[in-house]
């Protein structure tokens, strides 16, 4: 088999960037923009064969294209592709798929925080009120000190939320 020519295009994304109205751009990406890509990516994700990712993008991003798929792939990563984007479909997965990692774009997070939020303020208005009020002093201690005491007053959530998923 030929190699390729290191500037041949492999790949034409359409970048969805709504805020900055970039919708539809095209982006023509070549062996060396992946080979890169995922080079650097490789030293901030710390991935292997027992690790699973849940990708929850559509693969035609560039993003979830190199760091949802190439990544795990060039590590031996399992991935996991969900039928549809719900909190619930997340939930389930994280509970039940052996997630250890998971690549989003800040919709995803607000996404997953509605869902936690959504089941606070189910309980009642009290629980709710209280949530808020350990959410704001955490940020603020964080902000202040560099403190982040959220993974242990959060537990019970965060468990509920992930399961076994690595943070």
């Amino acid at each position: 088999m030929e190699r390729p020519a290191e500037l041949t295009a492999v790949a034409v994304h359409w970048p969805e960037i709504v805020r900055e109205a970039v919708i539809g751009a095209l982006v023509m990406l070549t062996h060396r923009n992946f080979t890169f890509m995922v080079s650097e990516l490789l030293r901030t994700f710390d991935l292997g064969p027992t690790d699973g990712m849940l990708s929850v993008l559509p693969l035609h991003h560039t993003f979830e294209f190199s760091t949802g798929l190439l990544v795990p792939l060039a590590r031996g990563a399992r991935i996991t592709y969900l039928q549809e984007l719900t909190g619930d479909a997340i939930s389930n997965v994280l509970k039940t798929g052996k997630i250890t990692a998971i690549v989003g774009v800040p919709a995803v997070w607000e996404t997953l925080r509605r869902r936690v939020l959504q089941k606070f303020s189910d309980r009642s208005a009290v629980v709710e009120s209280l949530v808020n009020a350990l959410t704001r002093a955490n940020f603020e201690l964080r902000s202040r000190t560099g403190i982040d005491l959220g993974m242990f007053v959060f537990f019970p959530c965060t468990r509920g939320l992930a399961g076994a998923c690595a943070t």
